[in-house]
């Protein structure tokens, strides 16, 4: 890291967690935060939080653009495994 803070380093290496990467395959797929929340067994401000946080990781203007740039960087689609 190079002092600047964590936030600022995970923007910089536009990594994103698993949570934000299968939220932002669903919202590919056309899902609205209430579903995508519903599939993914947490409340739709946690989806926010997560389509909120890749968008600032990927420094995009828009969800739709944060999930248009994880797809041309090949970050997703991302499924996590069956529990």
């Amino acid at each position: 890291m190079t002092g600047i803070g964590w936030k600022h380093e995970r923007a910089r290496q536009h990594s994103l967690y698993p949570g934000q990467r299968e939220a932002l395959t669903r919202r590919l797929a056309g899902e609205d935060n209430a579903s995508i929340a519903e599939a993914m067994e947490v409340s739709k401000a946690t989806v926010a939080s997560y389509l909120g946080g890749a968008k600032v990781a990927l420094g995009a203007d828009s969800i739709d653009g944060a999930a248009q740039a994880a797809k041309a960087q090949g970050l997703v689609p991302y499924y996590r495994e069956a529990r």
